[in-house]
C-alpha cells in the first residue's frame, strides 16, 4: 500500500499527547485522525507551520547544458528544485542559497563523497558559503543535508489536540462532538429546519470549535492561503518538479 502524501513533516499532535479520556479508537486510527487535524489547520493558518525537516540536496551545474545559467538544486536521486545563487565567482559559486527556507541548520555537507567543513551558513536564509575562498563545484558532486521549516508554535499543538479529539468523537458517533452539525436550527412545530452547508466553515478556513478558530484569527488573520512573500524581476528563476 502507497504511503500517502503528507502536506507537513510530521503531525502537531500525536495519540500518546492525547488525554487518555477519549472515545475507544485504534491506535491506527487515532493517529490519522492527528495527521488530519494537523494538516487542516496548517492550511488554515496560512501554511506557515509544516514543522521542522530534514532534507538532502545535490548541487548541479547550469541548467542549460553548455550553456551559462543558475546552478540548481535537486533531491539526492530526484528531479532539480531550483535555488537561487547569491555570488557568482568564475566557473561557479562561492555562496548559494539552500531551497525551502528558512533553513535552521546544516546537518552536514559532503564533496566527493568527502566530509567538507570549510562552509559557513547564514541562517535563516539558507545561505551556504565556502569560506576557503574556491567555488562549490556544480557537477553534482556537492551534497547537503539540511533541516528547514517552522515548528507550531504552542497555541498550534493544542489546537490540533482540540481538533483531533473532536475528530474522533464525531467518528465514534459520539453525541458529545462539538465540530459544527448540518442542522444549525430545528423546531418540531411546523417551522422550517435551517441546514448549514458541509463545506462552509472550510471555506471560511474555520473549524467552528471556538479555541481553534481564536488562534487561527490570530495566527491568520486576513485567512490567507500561504505566507506573504517578495519577488523581484531582478531575481533568476527558479521551478520545483514533484
Amino acid at each position: 500500500m502507497t504511503a500517502p502524501t503528507r502536506l507537513i513533516c510530521a503531525p502537531w499532535v500525536i495519540p500518546d499527547e492525547l488525554p487518555e479520556a477519549r472515545p475507544a479508537l485504534t491506535d491506527e486510527a487515532w493517529l490519522e485522525l492527528c495527521w488530519q487535524a494537523s494538516e487542516t489547520l496548517y492550511s488554515f493558518s496560512g501554511r506557515q507551520f509544516a514543522g521542522v525537516c530534514e532534507s538532502t540536496v545535490v548541487l548541479d551545474g547550469p541548467r542549460r547544458p553548455g550553456g551559462r545559467g543558475w546552478p540548481v538544486w535537486r533531491p539526492d536521486g530526484g528531479w532539480p528544485v531550483g535555488a537561487a545563487p547569491v555570488r557568482p565567482v568564475r566557473e561557479g559559486y562561492v555562496v548559494v542559497s539552500l531551497p525551502d527556507p528558512p533553513v535552521t541548520g546544516i546537518v552536514s555537507v559532503t564533496v566527493d563523497g568527502t566530509v567538507f567543513a570549510s562552509w559557513t551558513v547564514w541562517l535563516p536564509a539558507g545561505q551556504l558559503e565556502r569560506s576557503d575562498g574556491r567555488a562549490w563545484p556544480l557537477d553534482g558532486s556537492t551534497r547537503v543535508t539540511y533541516s528547514h521549516g517552522i515548528p507550531p508554535p504552542t497555541g498550534g499543538v493544542r489546537s490540533a489536540t482540540v481538533l483531533a479529539l473532536e475528530l474522533g468523537k464525531a467518528a465514534a458517533g459520539d453525541g458529545n462532538c462539538k465540530l459544527p452539525k448540518r442542522i444549525t436550527n430545528m423546531q418540531r412545530e411546523g417551522v422550517t429546519v435551517s441546514l448549514m452547508d458541509a463545506g462552509e466553515s472550510a471555506d471560511k478556513q474555520r473549524t467552528g470549535l471556538l479555541d481553534v478558530d481564536t488562534w487561527l484569527a490570530t495566527v491568520n488573520p486576513h485567512r490567507l492561503a500561504r505566507r506573504a512573500s517578495v519577488w523581484s524581476p531582478d531575481r533568476p528563476r527558479t521551478r520545483k518538479v514533484t
